[in-house]
């Protein structure tokens, strides 16, 4: 295979990819992001009072 066939070749799994598994669940995985981005930062904060006061 060439470049161009092994381009195309990616475009197409990727194009599939996007249309039966990202496009119909986009609001979820949406939330799930978001979530987990409020919820990092907070744990990172928490584990890391409770590490630095010796409690672990």
């Amino acid at each position: 295979m060439n470049f161009p066939q092994i381009k195309e070749t990616l475009f197409e799994y990727d194009s599939n990819i996007f249309r039966y598994y990202l496009t119909p669940y986009r609001n979820t995985i949406e939330s799930i992001l978001m979530v987990g981005a409020f919820l990092v930062p907070i744990t990172w904060f928490i584990f890391g009072l409770i590490i630095n006061d010796g409690l672990i």
